[in-house]
């Protein structure tokens, strides 16, 4: 089925981002460049178009991006969705971030420790 962005999303929820750019000059092969960064600065994920199949030749102006990041499993928090466009060596960046907010609740869990991510596990006792 199709995600829509939302402003504010569950602890689990798939999460959908939709990031403008406007570059101003021609960038040939471009990468594009996505942090996700908690409030207090720590940066969770990272992942740029290229690792991810998305290849350009070129582009100039403007433009949109949708991400889809799955289920990213984030504890609850406010964290940023920076974009940012480089040179096909991953050497000069382009264009200046453009960031979105993504707001993260969990009204289920109670936390006793600040955390990044909640990963999926599985605990067995050993006999």
């Amino acid at each position: 089925g199709r995600q829509e962005q939302k402003d504010c999303v569950t602890t689990g929820e798939p999460v959908m981002l939709t990031l403008r750019y406007n570059a101003g000059e021609h960038i040939d092969s471009p990468i594009f460049f996505i942090e996700i960064v908690r409030s207090d600065g720590v940066t969770c994920c990272a992942s740029n178009s290229q690792e991810n199949g998305l290849t350009l030749k070129t582009v100039k102006g403007q433009g949109a991006l949708k991400i889809d990041l799955s289920r990213m499993n984030l504890a609850a928090g406010v964290y940023m969705a920076r974009l940012s466009i480089w040179d096909k060596d991953m050497l000069n960046p382009f264009v200046p971030r453009d960031e979105d907010v993504i707001r993260i609740v969990d009204h289920a869990r109670v936390r006793h420790v600040e955390t990044v991510f909640l990963p999926e596990m599985r605990w067995e006792v050993l006999q």
